[in-house]
């Protein structure tokens, strides 16, 4: 009784110590003594026994707690929480990660630390993605940091999570901390170096047109610029005309000196005036030019000195020469100093260069034109028997002269020939048709009408021969007679027209004498026809070259073309008659 009474009291007090079993404290307890003698007791709270039969209770190890009595094991920490010592009673043993650190798991005695280029700046974080990459234009180069460092000034960051700061690379720079990107150098500056703060100014003789540059560009020669921070070439000014410069990177031009010029703008050096030129002043952009009608052979001179007069058969027409041109050929000039040659005048010549005279055309020559280098030959045809004429003279019609360069007159044409026109070389033949019975003729004698002829250049009328029988000719100077015409005839010599054949007759071919008379059966009732026309139907013919037919009589017919007897004309058979003449057909009887 008194035993159940006991075990009633530990069940409501909670106090009840456990009673050995078999000799052993359960897990949870411990006692001094393993006699039995002493009874187990419950492990205080920090500690935990997880084995039977210990006469001590465990320590929690760092990173777990127990704030209950007699427990086989301990609590671990949360995660996001480190452990501070052993034996914790209360989970106030347990303190958050600080920031930089956090803990993904539980139970741990230390804080896991964020890695570099990240930062944490919240307690008790419990995953690994709490640490936060350092954003562009930040950086951190320690671990477990709570916040990221600006970069700064001269420096730049365009990623996030970078552990340090990239300077700025030549042409750029930035004056403020915490920059994601570096601003270029603008026009007209330039930054040789990495990692600075501002740009330097292009200096004077220089420019640059571009951004972001390491240097500035060098005005080249023959230009200059006299300003600081220049953005564009065209500062680089050109060296106006009578200026030069041999140098890059200048800030002012150099006069040209006495003797030379520059006609151009930026140009890198000046040019020594030429032959024929010269300069007394400084700073030029021309030389002096000889002036015309003289000439000079050296270079870079400074007085007027230089300019010699052009000899005689020479000139020279322009300023600033370096030497005289000779007169060509066909001209001349006898003094000196002469801007112009002249030309050779008409009747003479001159085949050479730089001469101060012309040469008279000999005879049997001339020249039309001034300025010449040479006389021409008379042509055939012409003549000339006198010295420096400008032309030749014609042979008059009727004469001719077959060579050239002649000096005597002109020859009379033979018989035969002629010439109408002036300043021939040649005669005329008489054309066939024609003849000539005289000298120096200017024209030839037609045959008459009537006749022909069979040669050129005859020299008699009786070369004109009479057209023969058959033939005509209606003109005057002809090599041929012509055939008459079919329709006509001809019956005698040289006559300019042929005859008409007569009614009752006909011809049908070229060059007849005669014409023949209409055939039996036919008749032709006009002049100057080819054939004969049959005698139609009732008619007939029984004569030759007639103009008409003849009519068959009354009572009679005749139904065929051509007839050429009487007999042709038949009787009206029975029953039938013909009161008219010249019928091919009878007509019928009346029965009535």
């Amino acid at each position: 009784m008194s035993r159940n009474i006991l075990t009633l009291v530990c069940m409501l007090t909670c106090l009840c110590i456990p009673t050995l079993s078999h000799g052993l404290c359960p897990a949870g307890t411990h006692s001094s003594r393993m006699n039995g003698t002493k009874p187990c007791l419950p492990c205080p709270a920090g500690t935990y026994q997880d084995k039977k039969g210990q006469n001590v209770c465990k320590l929690c190890p760092v990173g777990q707690y127990q704030n209950k009595k007699g427990q086989t094991s301990c609590t671990s920490c949360p995660a996001g929480t480190h452990g501070t010592g052993k034996g914790g009673k209360h989970i106030g043993v347990c303190q958050p990660c600080i920031a930089g650190t956090y803990q993904d798991e539980k139970g741990k005695w230390l804080c896991k630390v964020c890695p570099v280029g990240t930062y944490q700046p919240k307690t008790g974080q419990r995953t690994r993605s709490a640490c936060l990459p350092c954003p562009p234009g930040q950086y951190q180069p320690g671990r477990g940091q709570k916040a990221c460092l600006s970069c700064p000034s001269g420096t730049y960051n365009s990623l996030r999570g970078k552990t340090s700061c990239t300077p700025c690379p030549i042409g750029t720079y930035n004056d403020k901390s915490g920059k994601t990107h570096c601003r270029p150098c603008q026009r007209g500056t330039f930054q040789p170096k990495t990692g600075q703060t501002t740009c330097n100014i292009c200096p004077k003789g220089q420019y640059q047109d571009s951004v972001q540059q390491a240097v500035c560009k060098i005005c080249p020669k023959g230009t200059f610029n006299d300003k600081k921070g220049q953005k564009s070439i065209k500062s680089c000014t050109l060296c106006p005309k009578g200026f030069f410069q041999h140098k890059a990177g200048r800030t002012s031009c150099i006069a040209c000196p006495k003797g030379a010029f520059q006609d151009k703008k930026g140009q890198k050096a000046c040019r020594l005036c030429t032959p024929g030129t010269y300069q007394e002043k400084t700073g030029q952009s021309f030389c002096t030019p000889c002036p015309p009608g003289t000439y000079g052979k050296q270079v870079g001179r400074t007085k007027q000195t230089v300019c010699l007069p052009c000899p005689a058969g020479s000139y020279q027409d322009k300023a600033g020469q370096r030497s005289c041109q000779v007169c060509p050929k066909g001209t001349f000039q006898p003094t000196k100093g002469a801007r112009t040659c002249q030309a050779c005048p008409k009747g003479t010549f001159q085949p050479t260069k730089g001469q101060a005279f012309c040469r008279s055309c000999r005879k049997g020559t001339y020249q039309p034109k001034k300025g010449q280098t040479a006389c021409l030959l008379c042509a055939k045809g012409t003549y000339q028997d006198k010295k420096g004429q400008s032309s030749c003279t014609l042979c008059v019609p009727g004469t001719f002269q077959p060579s050239k360069g002649q000096t005597k007159a002109c020859a009379s044409c033979p018989k035969g020939t002629r010439q109408p026109k002036s300043g021939q070389s040649v005669c005329l033949s008489c054309p066939i048709g024609t003849y000539q019975n005289k000298t120096k003729a200017l024209v030839c004698i037609s045959c008459p009408i009537g006749t022909f002829g069979t040669k050129k250049q005859q020299t008699t009328p009786l070369a004109c021969r009479p057209c023969p029988a058959g033939t005509h000719q209606n003109k005057a100077g002809q090599r041929r007679c012509i055939p008459c015409p079919p329709g006509t005839y001809q019956n005698r010599k040289g006559r300019g027209a042929c005859l008409r054949c007569p009614a009752g007759t006909y011809n049908n071919k070229y060059g007849q004498s005669s014409c023949a008379s209409c055939p039996f059966g036919t008749y032709q009732p006009k002049v100057g026809r080819t054939t004969c026309v049959s005698c139609p139907k009732g008619q007939f013919q029984d004569r030759m070259g007639q103009t008409s037919c003849k009519a068959c009589p009354k009572n009679t017919y005749n139904n065929q073309k051509h007839a050429i007897t009487k007999d042709a004309c038949k009787v009206c058979p029975k029953g039938t008659f013909q009161p008219y003449t010249g019928q091919f057909t009878c007509l019928k009887r009346s029965t009535k």
